[in-house]
């Protein structure tokens, strides 16, 4: 059933499975792009225990992901482990390395 989520549905229920307790100290935004099979981009933000999500692009995010969207989607669903897929090249991440290596605590 869940294979059957769009790439929008994943990123907007994503606040839905936030783990405050796990963000303790992030206060930051991080942007998504998205090619392939489903285009978009996002901004996830995460301030004072909160986790929030918007359509778009911003500038000065801390941290940036690009990637096809099925490859997201892959990570995003627990098929493909995130640091494997970034370090085979399968997708790109720029800016704060440290706060992106939380992603998967904050969001399990």
């Amino acid at each position: 059933m869940t294979e059957n989520l769009t790439m929008a549905q994943i990123m907007h229920n994503m606040p839905k499975v936030f783990k405050a307790d796990r963000a303790a100290g992030v206060d930051a935004d991080i942007q998504f792009r998205f090619t392939g099979e489903e285009p978009g981009a996002y901004v996830l933000s995460v301030r004072n225990g909160q986790a929030s999500i918007a359509d778009g692009e911003i500038p000065n995010a801390a941290a940036t992901i690009d990637a096809p969207s099925e490859v997201w989607k892959s990570v995003a669903l627990g098929q493909t482990n995130a640091m494997t897929a970034f370090m085979t090249g399968k997708f790109k991440a720029t800016g704060d390395m440290g706060l992106l290596m939380r992603l998967p605590t904050m969001f399990g």
